[in-house]
């Protein structure tokens, strides 16, 4: 061998070594990209089932007795509730007896309502609904 051809393939053999280091690099990078954005979304929702549970209980007990629509801030997450009546039915109520009367007549007052809450922070929107059930009893 003379040297042209030692010096060609020590040069191919760096050639392939450096294409090696490349797709190395690179497929190193991508990966390290990936977990920080799948990271940072993971971080994300965390935040949001918090505040979206948070926001639920805080607004449970109001958004369908007292108000039919909150808006607020919790946790820099502003969010805005509304609620719609379902349906609405006495509980059943047995015949024991012969004679006694049967059916929805009974003591408490059922409502079923519907619930939409729209969840957003900088960039971030979410909205999802959720049914809520309400008794009161009549006397």
């Amino acid at each position: 061998m003379n040297n042209k051809t030692k010096n060609a393939m020590i040069t191919l053999e760096v050639l392939v070594a450096l294409l090696i280091l490349f797709f190395a690099i690179m497929t190193s990078t991508a990966g390290t990209k990936l977990y920080t954005s799948t990271q940072i979304q993971k971080q994300n929702y965390e935040e949001l089932y918090m505040a979206t549970t948070s926001i639920v209980d805080k607004i449970k007990d109001e958004i369908c007795s007292k108000n039919m629509l909150i808006e607020g801030v919790y946790n820099d997450f502003k969010y805005r509730a509304t609620c719609s009546l379902e349906k609405e039915s006495k509980n059943y109520q047995k015949a024991f007896d012969l004679g006694d009367p049967e059916g929805l007549i009974g003591k408490y007052q059922l409502r079923l309502y519907k619930v939409d809450l729209a969840i957003e922070k900088n960039n971030f929107f979410k909205t999802l609904s959720y049914s809520l059930m309400t008794q009161e009893r009549l006397f």
